[in-house]
């Protein structure tokens, strides 16, 4: 008798090696996979501007990142006494427009050489809708809690999200032709969308991600969302929240992410790194 229906996914024909650089942007998810193979020892730019759910603030970042773009003191909004950039996250928030472009500049140039190094890019897509800023049209990746009133959310078309992930792609491929690309939907819900509002969201990343992987056979699909909601399918992997998945939920997509772009040396050797680090900061622990 089955209790639950496991999810079998095609091992990839291009492995990750443990000498590859990698780069991972986008939700909250990208922290997690990416988190998982910095402490595995590999080389990997981590979401370098905070989390970004939307694909359209998300290209417009990877575009930033191709061109080494600097940002100037009136791309910058000051309030409540602080100075904010609504492309950027909450991290990048300083006392000072110039503290808010020195940093984000910092992370552009960073960014730039390192996705030109990479050879894996990983891209989690949170959610299909996004928030207008009413003052200037732009669509902004941070509300930063700026009033509610000054921004109109509305819902991506499945052929606007394509245009613009199109383009970053093919702007990707020129500027690093060694680029292999990973999307994955981020298993995160965004309960504060409603639940019929997440699902229409999700199924809308899902659609326009798979149009996109007929278009550019190498690009490739890892699907962690499946996973958590078909294939573990139970709260007892969210944590309190009810948003978020846990550890254990973390861990077990991060083995079926091994199981397909890892081969057995690549993946001991992580393993074998894992391990060590683990008991030297033991030691290191226990030394106190």
């Amino acid at each position: 008798m089955k209790f639950r229906t496991e999810l079998h996914i095609e091992e990839s024909s291009d492995k990750i090696t443990f000498t590859d650089k990698l780069f991972t942007i986008g939700s909250c998810f990208s922290d997690e996979i990416g988190a998982k193979l910095l402490h595995h020892g590999f080389q990997v730019q981590c979401n370098p501007y905070g989390t970004v759910f939307n694909p359209i603030s998300l290209t417009k970042l990877l575009h930033h990142t191709i061109q080494g773009y600097s940002v100037e003191e009136t791309d910058v909004y000051h309030e409540n006494d602080r100075y904010i950039h609504f492309d950027f996250h909450s991290s990048f928030c300083n006392d000072t427009a110039r503290g808010v472009v020195t940093s984000i500049n910092k992370a552009i140039q960073s960014s730039h050489a390192a996705m030109h190094a990479s050879q894996w890019l990983i891209i989690s897509l949170g959610t299909s809708f996004v928030y207008e800023f009413l003052p200037t049209g732009a669509l902004v990746s941070n509300c930063h809690k700026v009033p509610n009133q000054l921004f109109r959310k509305t819902l991506l078309t499945e052929y606007t999200m394509i245009e613009s992930l199109c383009l970053a792609i093919e702007a990707l491929l020129v500027f690093n032709p060694k680029l292999k690309i990973i999307f994955t939907v981020s298993p995160v819900r965004h309960i504060k969308d409603g639940l019929v509002n997440n699902n229409l969201s999700k199924s809308q990343l899902i659609a326009t991600v798979h149009r996109l992987i007929e278009k550019y056979p190498t690009i490739q699909y890892f699907p962690a969302y499946e996973i958590m909601l078909d294939d573990l399918r139970d709260y007892r992997f969210y944590k309190e929240d009810m948003i978020h998945p846990t550890e254990q939920a973390v861990s077990y997509i991060w083995k079926k992410f091994c199981d397909v772009y890892m081969d057995d040396i690549n993946l001991k050797q992580a393993q074998d790194y894992h391990k060590s680090r683990k008991l030297e900061l033991h030691i290191k622990h226990k030394s106190r």
